[in-house]
């Protein structure tokens, strides 16, 4: 027996999903194809206050944020730079101790010979957004063939 959908709307949703989840992977594998391997380091760590959590039964709460200034070296010998996320630690205006990267520090980074700016820091970061596309795609279609809840009536 074949389902039936049950909300077209989330069908509509999943089949725009499957559209970007196909344009990243082929976007990865062409990166993944020309990409050069260089071993960066952390030349600066900067930090911005924010606002963390928020999931389903958890609330908001202040955060500081960083973000790890990466120089790497390219094949013509130049060294180019990119900015990659670098962890969060709990509360406002927290030390740059709290970054999960420290200055110095030795990292991996993939990069496009032909665009230097555009770099990774590691495998995880290339297939990072077509995995989580992914998860929320599998969701929406799964969804999609759930009866909706009924709505209460004021």
């Amino acid at each position: 027996m074949i389902k039936m959908i049950k909300q077209p709307i989330l069908a509509v949703i999943s089949g725009l999903l499957l559209s970007a989840l196909i344009y990243f992977i082929i976007d990865r594998i062409m990166f993944i194809q020309n990409s050069k391997e260089a071993v960066g380091t952390v030349i600066r760590i900067e930090s911005y206050n924010s606002s963390c959590g928020g999931g389903r039964r958890k609330s908001k709460y202040p955060c500081t944020k960083y973000l790890a200034h990466i120089k790497y070296p390219h094949l013509n010998g130049s060294y180019y730079k990119f900015v990659a996320g670098a962890g969060s630690c709990r509360g406002s205006d927290q030390p740059i101790t709290c970054a999960s990267s420290k200055i110095g520090e030795s990292t991996d980074v993939i990069y496009d010979p032909n665009n230097p700016e555009r770099a990774y820091r590691g495998m995880f970061a290339v297939w990072g957004t077509p995995l989580m596309l992914l998860l929320v795609q599998i969701t929406t279609f799964g969804g999609s063939f759930t009866q909706p809840k009924n709505r209460r009536e004021m």
